[in-house]
């Protein structure tokens, strides 16, 4: 085995309050940035218990808007440190956030931003590079703009989802995803072909397909990770029509997608050894 168990827990472990809290500057600057334009906040930025889905709702002429922690670090699954945070802007109609996408832009642009190919902004006064994914939300989904169009996602879903199995897992689920997240950060860094192109969200969801049971069967870290990289590389062989932890969207777009993921799983049997 690659790790030592000592070297899992310690990727297993939670943000510290440091990167919480640049965390949550971030998510401040682009409040700070809609209250700018109009909007007015119902309070000050909280957030959930087990240090995840920290959010801010404001109004403007009587319709909601709310900025929230998506992604990895809204879960608080984030296995590499320091990465960019993914901001969500949710609006109540297209129009606004059509209207509320424009205005953001062009403020980050006009402050000297640095904005790179993936869209994380880079402030000189923000310690932490982020992204804003505005959209609006229809039911339980969120409508999110993108240049190539329309991009639906069930953000909340997900973060309620993964908060369920962590509690009935015993609080394991999370520990596994940050595992999971690290290790293949360190495949990609090593230059393991399989790891190229692999998304860290994706590799959550992933994770939300097995049984809640399937976390509970052993108790050291190592043998854990050894026997849910065999588990999930084969039911990614076998089984089709997977879903996200929404329960609502399709985990692959394409067989081949689900190819890529397997042979990802694969190859990081390898790397374990």
């Amino acid at each position: 085995m690659r790790y030592s168990e000592n070297e899992l827990k310690a990727l297993s472990y939670p943000l510290g309050e440091k990167e919480i809290e640049s965390c949550i500057a971030a998510l401040e600057i682009v409040v700070s940035e809609c209250k700018v334009k109009g909007y007015k906040a119902n309070g000050s930025v909280r957030g959930g218990s087990d240090g995840a889905n920290y959010v801010c709702e404001l109004t403007k002429a009587g319709e909601l808007l709310k900025i929230m922690l998506v992604g990895a670090y809204g879960e608080n699954t984030v296995g590499v440190k320091n990465s960019p945070v993914s901001i969500a802007v949710l609006t109540q109609s297209k129009a606004t956030a059509e209207e509320l996408k424009e205005a953001l832009e062009s403020s980050y642009k006009a402050q000297g931003a640095v904005i790179n190919s993936c869209g994380t902004i880079t402030l000189g006064n923000c310690p932490k590079g982020f992204r804003t994914l505005v959209g609006y939300v229809e039911g339980d989904c969120c409508n999110i703009l993108g240049k190539s169009g329309i991009a639906k996602r069930y953000l909340e879903l997900n973060l309620q989802e993964m908060k369920r199995k962590h509690k009935a897992t015993d609080y394991c689920f999370k520990k596994m995803v940050r595992i999971f997240r690290a290790v293949a950060a360190e495949m990609l860094k090593a230059g393991v072909p399989e790891a190229k192109g692999i998304c860290p969200v994706k590799l959550g969801n992933i994770l939300c397909v097995l049984p809640d049971s399937e976390y509970q069967r052993f108790d050291e870290l190592t043998t854990k990770l050894e026997y849910l990289v065999l588990k999930i590389g084969t039911l990614l062989e076998k089984e089709s029509a997977l879903m996200e932890a929404n329960g609502k969207q399709a985990l692959f777009a394409t067989a081949e997608e689900q190819d890529k993921y397997a042979n990802f799983f694969a190859a990081m049997s390898k790397w374990l050894q």
